[in-house]
């Protein structure tokens, strides 16, 4: 028996709701996966609103899809890092950016590095780079030195909520 896809508007649909079902996820994943696509990346990434699909134990079924889809073209997850407000949606957008196999813009993530960022984010950089063998410039290790002082017990959060989601969720 063939399995039945979802067309684009039920799988936008599913993305843009609160808390979709683990098989409504799955037949997202299959959606894009069949036809992998760019504009398939941002509603993907709503799917990890609050991190909702790796609660939901679809995490590495999730980034299969994610890399698929943003393959030859990785400007929606850049537009993610860097315009996104949810926490997660940037985490994973990076995590995808950083993936093996993937074109990694070590310059632009270093760059990132010299900003304010969330400890999940840099933490995220550094490791992936460690992991590819590339050292982080002396100056991105001292700014985020510098930054997770100023944390403290706290992180950036108030920069995110400054943010607006680049695609909201249905009300």
């Amino acid at each position: 028996m063939a399995k039945i896809l979802l067309k684009n508007e039920e799988a936008l649909q599913v993305c843009r709701s609160s808390r979709p079902a683990p098989g409504a996820i799955k037949k997202v994943l299959e959606w894009a996966e069949t036809s992998p696509s760019p504009d398939k990346v941002l509603p993907l990434l709503l799917l990890q609103t609050e991190n909702h699909v790796s609660r939901k134990g679809l995490d590495q079924p999730f980034h299969q899809a994610l890399a698929r889809c943003a393959q030859n073209n990785d400007q929606a997850l850049w537009d993610t890092v860097n315009q996104d407000s949810d926490a997660y949606r940037i985490l994973h957008a990076l995590r995808a950016l950083t993936a093996p196999g993937s074109n990694v813009g070590w310059n632009r993530l270093f760059d990132l590095g010299r900003q304010r960022i969330l400890r999940i984010h840099w933490k995220t950089i550094e490791d992936q780079a460690k992991k590819a063998g590339v050292e982080i410039p002396q100056d991105v290790l001292m700014a985020q030195a510098s930054f997770e002082a100023e944390r403290g017990t706290s992180d950036f959060y108030s920069l995110l909520k400054a943010r607006k989601p680049l695609l909201p969720k249905d009300s």
